[in-house]
């Protein structure tokens, strides 16, 4: 049986973007790699146009924060605060989160008053140079901007429209220890003595706050709840911004 001759294209490139695959395993129709061109979701590109400055643009000066070592990064924030007719440009010049109005025309123009700076979240361990020159990850759900980095806490950012105010928080991470530290009793055991290994392993099987229920001090040494909650053992919940009760989930000596 003979064969027809037929000529194939071998590069559509209708899969777009790929650069995580192996050259042995390299999907066909994908590109690994792209230069001044606009992917759209069916595969089609065009020509990435030039950039210049906006028609009556407004100056806008970030030399007292930034250096020409700094990042810049942005991310659209679609309604922020739940303002379903509301968007953010955010805009990280080195440590610090800039917003402006994408209605506003020039766009420049419609910079925001409010900024975050970031350097006081960074991890004990970080500089200010380290935040200043990476950059950071944004996403946004339910109104709330959430902003993470290698060196820094990550952040809850919320929008007041009647105040056109931001409310930036930080997200304790926390991390249930399912064996718990040995303090010398069994399962069963309810001590007179609260010690704070016994008070930790309780926290962490779930327990409420004893001390808090009953009105007794914590145990010598025993882990407290974070900044920004009150006495009764409580936070606010940024995600919800409901009061729920903290639980100690971090290692014996408090919560840094």
């Amino acid at each position: 049986m003979t064969r027809g001759k037929q000529d194939k294209l071998y590069r559509t490139f209708t899969k777009g973007l790929i650069t995580e695959a192996g050259f042995l395993t390299f999907p066909e129709d994908a590109s690994i790699d792209e230069l001044n061109t606009v992917i759209y979701r069916k595969g089609n590109r065009s020509r990435r146009a030039g950039i210049d400055y906006e028609i009556n643009s407004t100056e806008i000066n970030y030399s007292a924060t930034a250096t020409n070592d700094d990042v810049t990064n942005e991310y659209f924030w679609r309604a922020p605060g739940d303002e379903s007719g509301l968007n953010f440009l955010v805009i990280q010049v080195g440590s610090t989160l800039y917003f402006f109005d994408s209605d506003a025309n020039p766009l420049s123009s419609g910079k925001k008053s409010f900024t975050v700076d970031l350097l006081p979240y960074k991890s004990p361990t970080a500089t200010d140079t380290d935040i200043k020159t990476n950059y950071v990850h944004m996403s946004s759900g339910k109104g709330i901007l959430f902003v993470c980095q290698n060196y820094m806490d990550p952040v809850t950012v919320e929008y007041d429209a009647e105040t056109d105010t931001l409310k930036t928080t930080k997200v304790y991470i926390l991390m249930r220890d399912f064996d718990g530290v040995d303090d010398g009793l069994p399962n069963d055991a309810e001590p007179s003595n609260l010690s704070k290994e016994h008070h930790y392993n309780l926290l962490n099987q779930g327990w409420v706050n004893p001390s808090k229920q009953q009105g007794d001090p914590l145990p010598d040494g025993a882990v407290t709840p974070p900044d920004g909650s009150d006495d009764s053992g409580e936070d606010i919940n940024p995600y919800t911004g409901r009061r729920a009760v903290w639980r100690a989930l971090t290692l014996l000596g408090g919560v840094s």
